[in-house]
């Protein structure tokens, strides 16, 4: 899990979008459904990349462009000041929060939701440099 109180933040590069590029990131606590996409639940928050869409317990909310081959998405957990948020990244660009204040006390993990045939996403979790400083 995510350790609470601190900062995480991690990048997902888009090798290959696949078929229809629905592909989602954010995160998720150890409770959510697997066979579903980052947010269709209440136990996940993402940012989709087919429409540029956040979703969380199956509510959509408009938020920034779609993402696709090539593309570098970074997601980022804060905790500080009491105040829990996600913000995302795009190729470097902060797009702004996401979410705050969010409802939950469990712990968090990275979640990543690939329903794309052929869709290949790398991770980087800072064993190399961030494309976001």
């Amino acid at each position: 899990p995510i350790p609470s109180q601190q900062e995480f933040y991690f990048e997902a590069t888009i090798l290959n979008k696949g078929q229809n590029g629905i592909i989602g990131i954010g995160f998720c606590t150890k409770d959510a459904n697997l066979n579903l996409m980052p947010g269709w639940e209440n136990e996940s928050w993402g940012y989709h990349g087919d429409d540029g869409n956040l979703f969380h317990f199956g509510i959509i909310e408009p938020y920034g462009p779609t993402f696709t081959t090539g593309d570098i998405i970074g997601c980022y957990l804060s905790f500080k000041n009491n105040t829990t948020r996600i913000l995302y990244t795009k190729n470097g660009v902060n797009l702004g929060i996401a979410f705050q204040n969010l409802k939950c006390i469990k712990d968090l993990y990275p979640c990543i939701g690939l329903r794309s045939y052929n869709g290949d996403i790398e991770l980087n979790f800072g064993h190399t440099k961030f494309k976001y400083d």
